[in-house]
């Protein structure tokens, strides 16, 4: 279920990050989030995979070390109840987690989840040549 970012060639060159004047409005939002009842207890039902990945993401944040996690798997595997519960680990300490997603449906179900685009800011320029391919991959 853990893998390296790299794996997926989704990054090319390097990422960087501005400031912007809302800088403090997004900090005190995520600062904010409020943590359900119900998501205070997820550790204690994560499955044997899930709690190795929990375990090795939570010791990278912690120890202040850098790192980036790719969970994949099928739809139904557990991913979004693993962010979940990363999520309220870390926000139960007073840290900030950015729940960020590649799809709004996807945003929708994580506590405090945006788009990344909407987020990070990233331009979508859509104008009436943009096209969608779809590539299915069968390994």
């Amino acid at each position: 279920m853990v893998h390296n970012v790299n794996e997926f060639k989704y990054i090319f060159g390097n990422v960087s990050f501005c400031k912007t004047t809302n800088e403090a409005k997004e900090i005190y939002f995520d600062r904010n989030i409020i943590v359900s009842e119900e998501d205070i207890h997820l550790q204690s039902k994560l499955n044997v995979e899930q709690k190795n990945a929990y375990d090795i993401i939570l010791e990278r944040v912690y120890s202040n070390k850098s790192g980036a996690f790719f969970i994949a798997g099928p739809g139904g595997t557990g991913k979004t109840f693993l962010y979940r519960a990363l999520l309220t680990a870390i926000r139960t300490k007073g840290c900030i987690a950015l729940a960020t997603a590649s799809s709004g449906v996807a945003a929708s179900i994580l506590p405090g989840g945006r788009t990344a685009h909407s987020r990070f800011k990233i331009p979508i320029d859509i104008d009436e040549n943009f096209t969608l391919i779809l590539v299915n991959k069968v390994h």
